[in-house]
C-alpha cells in the first residue's frame, strides 16, 4: 500500500526499553506518581466528582457578571483551579482532571470539557493559565479522551456551549433503549464529503512524516491548520442549512493527529527490528496489533485506506529502499552550509535576497532537499559558494527547456520538499516554488523548475513523475503542501478597486466595533483574534526576519572589511620595508 511504501523509507530505531514496553501493542500510559497526600486527593475528588455530575455545560470565564460578587467568586474559582492543577503531580492524571481512576468515559469527558473551557488560555487571563491548560490537556489524553474531543476544546470559540457528554445531538433520547439504557450504534460517523476527503489526501504525507517524531511542532501546526479548514467548512455548511437535521457538528471529521503519530512510530520501530531480525516475534505481534487498531479506526471513521500499513510478511517481501539510496554525486560544485547541510545551488530572490537549494540528511538516513533563504543556512557560506567557479545558478537556462528534450529524458531524481510560510486562504491555490533534479541521456544532470519540467514532459506526465518521487521520499507533492500559518483576507485578491476599498472599510469598521466591545468587557474576557491581528503579527515577524537578515549581512560586511584592512596593513608594512628604487 502507499502508506507502507512511505513508512518503509522512514524506519527509525528507538531504545530497547521503549520497545519492550510497547510489546503489548498499545501506547505507553505512565502510572500515576505515588506519594500524593491522600487526604487532599480524597477531598478534591469528592468535591470535583459532585461538580462533574451537577454541571450541565462547561463554565465559560469569558462572560461573568461585571462588578458583582458573583464575578469575584468565579474569578477566585478559576484561580483556585489553576493552582490545584499546577500542584498536582505531572503523572497524576485523574487528580488533574478531578476524577477518580474508576470514572466512566463520559465523566472524564465532561471534566475535560468543563475545566478545558474554564482554563482555556485564549479566554482566561489568569497567570499560569497556559501551563495549567497544557497539563490538563495531557491528562485528558492519558485518561483516554478521544482526539476529536481534545480538538473540540482546543478550537473552542469562547461562546459555543459544548455538550456535557459524548454526544453529537441535542436530543437526550438518542441512543437509549426502552429501559433508558444508553446504547451505541455500530457506525455513528457518516462518510465525509468530497471537501474533507481532499483535505485527508493533503494530510497523508504529513501523517507519514509525523511517525518519525509525533511531537514535531511544524507538522502538528500544518495538520492543525487542515483541521481548522475542516471545522470552518462544517461551520459554513451549517450557515446555509435550512433544516436542523442537515446541520453537522463543527468538530466532525477532524484528523485524529495524536492517534496516528504514536501508532505510526510503533510500526516504524517494528519495521526497523524486522530488518535486523525478520523472525522477531515481538515486532511481528506489535505490527499485527497496531494494524488491527488502525484498520478498525480507519473503517469506523471512513478515513483513507492509505492510512493503514502492512504486517511483517508483506513488509519483508517488498524490499524497502535502503537509507541514502538516493544520494547523488553532482557534476557541479557543492559546499557545506553553516548548519551542516549541503548547498546544491542558488538563485537570486528579489533585489537583495538569495534562495538556496540544500540537501539534508534525516536521522533515519533519508535525504531531503529544500528551498530556503540564505540567512537560514549561513550568509558567509552562501557568499563563499557564489564566489566558486562553476557554482550552480538555479535560474540559468530555465527558459530554454521545451518538448524537444522529451526524447532525451532519462529519470527524475528528486523533488524539493515544499512548504508555504503564510497562506491567504481567500486566494486561489498557488503551488510553492519547487525544483526538480532531472537526468537526461545526453544533456546530463540539470535542475528544472516545475514549469520547465511541464514543458519537457507535458503537465500530466510531469505530475505523475513528481508524485511518484514524492511518495518514494515520503514528502508531500507541491500541490499538496501545507502552510505554516494562514489568514483570510478577500480584499487582497479583489481586483476591482471600488469593491476592494469597500471590503477594507468593512474590515476597519469591524475592528472598531470589536475594539469598543473589548473595552466594555471584564478583565477575564478575551475577544477572538481578528484577521487583522493575525496579519499584523505576521508583518511583525516578517520585519523581525528582515532585520535579522540585515544584521547578518552587516556582520558579514564587517568581517570582510576587517579582512581587507588587515591585508592593506600588511601591504603597507611590506611596502615600507622594501628598498627604495634607485
Amino acid at each position: 500500500m502507499a502508506s507502507t511504501a512511505a513508512l518503509k523509507t522512514s524506519v527509525t530505531a528507538h531504545n530497547d526499553t521503549e520497545k519492550d514496553a510497547r510489546a503489548r501493542g498499545r501506547l505507553l500510559t505512565p502510572e500515576p506518581t505515588p506519594g500524593v497526600e491522600d487526604a487532599r486527593v480524597a477531598g478534591d475528588l469528592a468535591r470535583k466528582a459532585a461538580d462533574t455530575h451537577n454541571v450541565e455545560k462547561p463554565t465559560s470565564p469569558a462572560k461573568p457578571a461585571i462588578g458583582t460578587d458573583a464575578t469575584e467568586v468565579k474569578l477566585d474559582d478559576v484561580q483556585q483551579e489553576i493552582e490545584r492543577v499546577l500542584r498536582c503531580a505531572d503523572e497524576s492524571y485523574a487528580e488533574i482532571l478531578a476524577v477518580s481512576q474508576s470514572s466512566t468515559e463520559e465523566e472524564i469527558l465532561t471534566a475535560w470539557r468543563r475545566l478545558g473551557c474554564m482554563l482555556h488560555p485564549h479566554y482566561c487571563h489568569h497567570n499560569d493559565s497556559k501551563a495549567a491548560y497544557r497539563k490538563l490537556r495531557r491528562a485528558a489524553r492519558q485518561m483516554g479522551v478521544d482526539q476529536v474531543f481534545i480538538d473540540e476544546v482546543t478550537l473552542w470559540d469562547g461562546e459555543e456551549v459544548l455538550p456535557a457528554g459524548d454526544s453529537e445531538s441535542d436530543d437526550d433520547d438518542n441512543g437509549k433503549d426502552a429501559q433508558g439504557d444508553v446504547t451505541m450504534a455500530e457506525d455513528e460517523v457518516p462518510r465525509p464529503p468530497a471537501r474533507v476527503q481532499d483535505i485527508y489526501r493533503e494530510a497523508t504525507p504529513l501523517l507519514y512524516e509525523l511517525g518519525h517524531n509525533p511531537s514535531d511542532k511544524g507538522l502538528l501546526d500544518q495538520l492543525n491548520g487542515l483541521n481548522h479548514r475542516i471545522s470552518a467548512g462544517n461551520k459554513a455548511h451549517n450557515k446555509y442549512a435550512t433544516d436542523k437535521s442537515e446541520k453537522i457538528p463543527k468538530y466532525r471529521w477532524l484528523i485524529p493527529v495524536s492517534f496516528f503519530g504514536p501508532h505510526y512510530k510503533i510500526a516504524l520501530e517494528s519495521y526497523h527490528v524486522l530488518l535486523q531480525d525478520p523472525k522477531n516475534e515481538v515486532a511481528r505481534k506489535n505490527l499485527v496489533t497496531e494494524k488491527v487498531l488502525i484498520d478498525e479506526y480507519v473503517t469506523k471513521h471512513h478515513l483513507p485506506e492509505e492510512w493503514s500499513f502492512d504486517v511483517a510478511d508483506d513488509f519483508l517481501k517488498a524490499k524497502p529502499v535502503p537509507a541514502n539510496a538516493n544520494r547523488i554525486d553532482y557534476p557541479w560544485p557543492t559546499a557545506k552550509a553553516a548548519d551542516g547541510s549541503l548547498i546544491i545551488g542558488v538563485r537570486q530572490q528579489g533585489k537583495w535576497g538569495t534562495q538556496v537549494c540544500i540537501e539534508t540528511t534525516k536521522e533515519d538516513g533519508r535525504l531531503v532537499r529544500r528551498l530556503v533563504s540564505a540567512s537560514n543556512v549561513g550568509l558567509l557560506e552562501v557568499e563563499h559558494y557564489k564566489s566558486m567557479a562553476g557554482h550552480k545558478n538555479l535560474a540559468d537556462g530555465q527558459s530554454k527547456w521545451s518538448d524537444r528534450a522529451r526524447s532525451d529524458f532519462k529519470e527524475l531524481l528528486w523533488v524539493t520538499k515544499s512548504q508555504i510560510q503564510l497562506k491567504n486562504v481567500a486566494a486561489n491555490k498557488k503551488d510553492p516554488p519547487t525544483d526538480c533534479c532531472v537526468e537526461f541521456q545526453k544533456k546530463g544532470m540539470h535542475i528544472l523548475t516545475v514549469s520547465s519540467l511541464n514543458k519537457v514532459l507535458g503537465p500530466a506526465s510531469a505530475r505523475a513523475k513528481i508524485e511518484k518521487v514524492c511518495e518514494r521520499d515520503g514528502i508531500p507533492a507541491p500541490w499538496k503542501a501545507g502552510w505554516v500559518s494562514y489568514y483570510n483576507d478577500p480584499a487582497k485578491v479583489e481586483k476591482d478597486p471600488t469593491r476592494r476599498r469597500a471590503m477594507k472599510d468593512a474590515q476597519a469598521d469591524e475592528l472598531a466595533v470589536l475594539s469598543r466591545s473589548d473595552r466594555r468587557r471584564s478583565s477575564s474576557a478575551h475577544s477572538r483574534r481578528s484577521i487583522s491581528d493575525v496579519e499584523r503579527d505576521q508583518q511583525v515577524q516578517d520585519l523581525e526576519s528582515k532585520v535579522h537578515d540585515l544584521a547578518d549581512t552587516v556582520s558579514s560586511l564587517n568581517k570582510t572589511v576587517s579582512v581587507l584592512a588587515d591585508m592593506f596593513e600588511e601591504f603597507m608594512k611590506t611596502s615600507a620595508s622594501a628598498p627604495a628604487p634607485k
